[in-house]
């Protein structure tokens, strides 16, 4: 056997995002990520839309603004929901693991 590093697994979810649409503001249901040993634990966060404010809440706590391109940073078994506010607005969300580049999940929010 040679050596080297052994590359991070990458972070998963309890399940994938709801996509909810509805009036202003929506939110996510929260889901539980579990970060692997050696794994940062930091989230890019990739939003393509039309704006509105996106907002992030880690364990249940105050919903944060998040922007495009934007990293968070979690622990293991932490909960993560998102809120869109702003009216007939939509946004597509791209969670990216940084350790790894794969992609967590991506899920869209329409508010009317």
């Amino acid at each position: 056997m040679g050596s080297g590093a052994f590359a991070p697994a990458s972070m998963t979810l309890s399940s994938g995002f709801n996509s909810p649409s509805g009036a202003s503001p929506q939110t996510t249901a929260s889901r539980t990520v579990t970060v692997p040993a050696m794994n940062s634990g930091s989230i890019y966060i990739g939003i393509v839309g039309s704006g509105g404010i996106s907002k992030a809440s880690i364990n249940g706590g105050a919903f944060n603004t998040v922007n495009d391109a934007d990293s968070i940073i979690l622990a293991d078994t932490q909960t993560l929901a998102f809120k869109l506010t702003g009216a007939t607005k939509s946004n597509t969300y791209t969670l990216i693991d940084d350790s790894t580049g794969e992609t967590i999940n991506s899920f869209s929010i329409t508010t009317t």
